[in-house]
This record gives structure tokens, C-alpha cells and sequence, in this order.
């Protein structure tokens, strides 16, 4: 989907019969408009070090997002979850190898979800998918795949909101830390989610990434708020806006 100030032009495609080939016509397509209609600037954004040096582009931004390789990732959180199948789910130690190696990779399913941000850039992207080996690639292989970008200058601020459970006795307690306390008597489960707010062409818009099993004090979380407000502050000082308005709108609404 295109969003233009005049409104939006979708494109949906079939490629299930036509397999890789089609689909890499058709991603090829989808980005040569892309790169014919929308013109990249410069942001004042491109002096920013990230705090963490590893972030990458996956393989499936690269294939829907034409600017891949002249834009540099200064935040990222990237969250892949597994699908429960049977008895087996994320709190067991052989999932998802153990239904995988069952069913053959039809099952189970895994999503993902990306948010970036680059010196140009906003990006988010949710997939859905299985991983069939051999023949049954050919009859179960499913996937699904949504990816949204629009320029850095439209993002207006983000928040991690974590949802922490406990269950603490004394099973919990003898065996945290160890294997068995991961995976059988866990003391804590953890969702996070992710929002990145765009302004839209009447209201925000709320870009959301949830992520199983994620802990606030972990790095890929305190690296993607760190960054995240360094470009904050970046396009507070270079774009003057604040929370997608401009400083002399807001002032006035005070």
C-alpha cells in the first residue's frame, strides 16, 4: 500500500502457483513504484550513533523495502514468537524442534514483527509462517507477510509496555536459574509490546509489536528505548515538531 496526501493505492498478490519466481516479478514491481513516486531527503538524522552496533536487515525487508541499502538502522527491536502445537509451547524445551520434526515443518506456525527506524525511515513488518522441508513445501508452505514504511519525520514517539506474571512457591524458587525453572515452574512470564506512533492524515496511528517472553531489563529492549529517544530528540531539534506538530500549534494549544 501507497499513502499519498491524496490517499492510498493497495496492491494485493497471488503468487501461491508461481512460487518464488512470481513473487520476486511481483516484490520487483511493487518496488520500482516505490522508488518512481517517493523521493528520500535528507533528515539530519544521519550523526547518530546507535548504542547497539548489530543491527540488520532482515531478508524480508529487503525484499519489500526498495531503500534498503542507502538507509542505516539507528533503532530496532525485532520479536519472533512460535505458535503452541499440541502439548509443546514457548515454556517447553523441545519447541518448537520437537512438533517441527513431526509434522515435518508444516507446524508449528512462527510470527515476527520488526519495527526500524533509520536515519530515513519507519518501518514496521509482521509475518506469519511455517517451514516445511521437502515435498511438503510444495502442498503446506503458508505465509503471510504485511510490512508498512513512511518517512522518519512522521514518527512522533513510541512506548514498552510490559506485562510481568508471577507465580512464585517453592518449586519456583529451588529451580530458578536452571533449566527446569525455565522451562516447568518459570517464577515469571513476560509479554512486551512495542507501539510506535505515526501521525496520520487526521489521527495518530499506533504501529504494535508484541514479543513472548521478553524481559524489560533485557538488551534489545533498553537499546531500542535508547535509540529511540536519541532520534527523538534529534527530530525534536532539526524538524521541530512535537508530537507530530509543529512547535508554534502546540504552543498555542497550551
Amino acid at each position: 500500500m501507497f499513502s499519498t496526501d491524496k490517499g492510498a493505492l493497495a496492491y494485493d498478490f497471488s503468487f501461491n502457483a508461481g512460487g518464488a519466481d512470481l513473487f520476486n516479478k511481483k516484490a520487483a514491481f511493487i518496488q520500482a513504484i516505490a522508488l518512481s513516486t517517493i523521493k528520500q531527503s535528507a533528515t539530519g538524522l544521519e550523526n547518530i550513533v546507535p548504542a547497539n552496533p548489530d543491527y540488520k536487515w532482515s531478508k524480508d525487508l529487503t525484499k519489500f523495502f526498495p531503500f534498503a541499502q542507502s538507509e542505516t538502522i539507528l533503532s530496532q527491536y525485532e520479536a519472533n514468537t512460535w505458535d503452541a502445537w499440541g502439548c509443546f509451547n514457548i515454556y517447553t524445551p523441545c519447541h518448537p524442534g520437537a512438533p517441527m520434526c513431526l509434522t515435518c515443518g508444516v507446524a508449528p506456525f512462527k510470527s515476527i514483527g520488526i519495527a526500524t527506524l533509520t536515519n530515513k525511515s519507519m518501518l514496521l513488518l509482521k509475518g506469519r509462517s511455517n517451514y516445511p522441508w521437502m515435498l511438503c513445501k510444495m502442498c503446506w508452505y503458508s505465509s503471510d507477510t504485511t510490512m508498512f514504511w513512511t518517512p522518519i519525520s512522521e514518527f512522533t514517539g513510541s512506548s514498552v509496555d510490559t506485562k510481568v506474571q508471577g507465580n512464585e512457591n517453592w518449586m519456583s524458587r529451588c529451580f530458578r536459574g536452571t533449566v527446569c525453572g525455565k522451562y516447568c515452574c518459570p517464577m515469571l512470564k513476560s509479554v512486551v509490546g512495542i507501539e510506535c506512533v505515526i501521525s496520520g492524515q487526521q489521527n495518530p496511528i499506533s504501529l504494535l509489536v508484541s514479543d513472548m517472553q521478553a524481559f524489560r531489563n533485557e538488551d534489545k529492549i533498553k537499546f531500542f528505548r535508547k535509540d529511540t529517544a536519541k532520534i527523538q530528540k534529534e527530530l525534536y531539534n532539526k524538524l521541530g515538531t512535537v508530537v507530530g506538530q509543529p512547535i508554534q500549534a502546540a504552543a498555542e494549544m497550551v
